[in-house]
């Protein structure tokens, strides 16, 4: 992608001057935070990154307002954890479910392989525009994410259908329908951790430059944004 960039800004890069190629890893999504707890997180550090597009600022700013005022109410009270209030209006049963959808969807892109992955990302943008847009943006309802789900299915072909289907019966699936149910607060705060926490290190996740590129050189092609060396068959 950059490479196409430059060329259109005619801009040439003599391959033979690149020092060095470098892919970063960037985690995304993760477990939802641990609640009841004295201190309130906002932003990525209360869990307001969305675990498919990695978008956190506009979702995190759009629900600064209703926060605020859960923090102003909180601080009224004369008994009890004044955070809590907070707490319960950043991850409300709806804002869980909407949660545990994008975590699902992410797993299971992850799991694709590179032809699979495109047949996903065409049927996905080939959704009315307000589904797609309303997924990357947080706005949708979880009853419009089972919409996008359900369209998903049909309009995509066997292969995505079954990769859909699979997914939703193994523990990944299970977990979804778990985090939607489960209440904000639950004790003992062990057992909340270990029915929903990440485990990013076992096993350790291939980076996705690998995987992007043995998926397209098994296709023919060259991934975008990095020059065939004359040593690479």
């Amino acid at each position: 992608r950059l490479y196409r960039r430059l060329q259109r800004l005619n801009i040439e890069i003599d391959p033979s001057q690149i020092i060095e190629e470098e892919a970063s890893w960037i985690p995304l999504g993760g477990p939802l935070p641990t609640v009841p707890q004295p201190v309130l997180g906002f932003g990525a550090a209360a869990g307001l990154v969305h675990p498919a597009s990695g978008y956190s600022i506009v979702n995190s700013i759009s629900r600064a307002g209703p926060i605020a005022d859960a923090i102003v109410s909180g601080l009224e009270k004369e008994e009890g954890r004044r955070v809590d209030e907070a707490w319960t209006e950043l991850w409300n049963a709806e804002q869980r479910r909407k949660m545990a959808f994008y975590q699902f969807g992410a797993t299971l892109i992850s799991k694709m392989d590179l032809s699979l992955l495109q047949e996903f990302m065409r049927t996905f943008y080939s959704l009315p525009a307000p589904l797609w847009k309303g997924f990357l943006s947080h706005k949708l309802s979880s009853p419009m994410l089972l919409a996008l789900a359900a369209s998903m299915f049909f309009l995509g072909k066997n292969e995505l259908r079954s990769a859909l289907i699979s997914e939703l019966a193994s523990k990944e699936g299970i977990k979804m329908f778990q985090a939607a149910v489960a209440p904000v607060y639950a004790e003992p705060r062990e057992k909340l951790v270990d029915s929903f926490a990440v485990k990013r290190q076992e096993p350790r996740q291939e980076p996705l430059k690998g995987v992007f590129r043995r998926g397209q050189v098994a296709l023919g092609t060259i991934p975008s944004g990095y020059t065939r060396r004359n040593d690479e068959s």
